[in-house]
């Protein structure tokens, strides 16, 4: 199965929109950026993928459970339970939001769908989802597994962590 995080919506059918993204997948956005390609696709996500996409659109990042990322954000103070997956970080001023925030989950069969990197996959066709549910994000978190950290220091947490090539995905 796979898993799409969107607004409600009347019909099950999801149309692709237009993105731009990096020739290896490895970034897409959906604003024009210098070379980067602009396509027309839906994007979809695995059940691990999925989980950045359950926040509400606000600036966020999410780092994989490792030995490195356990020892990187405890430099921080940020320690994580043994049961995630994945951390999200957020800035502190969004903990309302992202506390109130039902996201709408689509579930769609694979077919239809081409892998591209990592847990994520595209179709350039419309996709009919099977079900769809609107959770609160309390549910979102245990279901997917995955724990939020608010802190003050987003940006100070961003850069070191580049500047260690501690790998993490970003979302606006």
């Amino acid at each position: 199965m796979l898993y799409k995080v969107s607004s409600p919506r009347s019909k099950m059918t999801i149309l692709p929109s237009t993105f731009w993204h990096t020739p290896d997948w490895e970034s897409s956005t959906t604003r024009a950026r210098p070379g980067y390609i602009k396509d027309t696709v839906l994007y979809a996500g695995d059940f691990d993928e999925v989980n950045i996409h359950l926040l509400p659109k606000i600036r966020r990042m999410r780092f994989w459970r490792s030995l490195e990322v356990l020892g990187f954000l405890a430099e921080f103070s940020l320690i994580y339970p043994d049961t995630a997956k994945a951390v999200m970080v957020a800035d502190s001023c969004n903990m309302d939001q992202v506390a109130s925030f039902r996201p709408t989950i689509y579930t769609f069969d694979s077919a239809g769908f081409r892998h591209v990197r990592n847990g994520e996959f595209i179709s350039r066709n419309p996709q009919t989802a099977l079900d769809t549910e609107t959770i609160p994000f309390i549910e979102a978190m245990k279901r997917w597994q995955f724990q939020v950290f608010y802190t003050t220091q987003y940006e100070d947490i961003a850069e070191r962590a580049r500047s260690l090539e501690i790998y993490f995905d970003e979302q606006t």
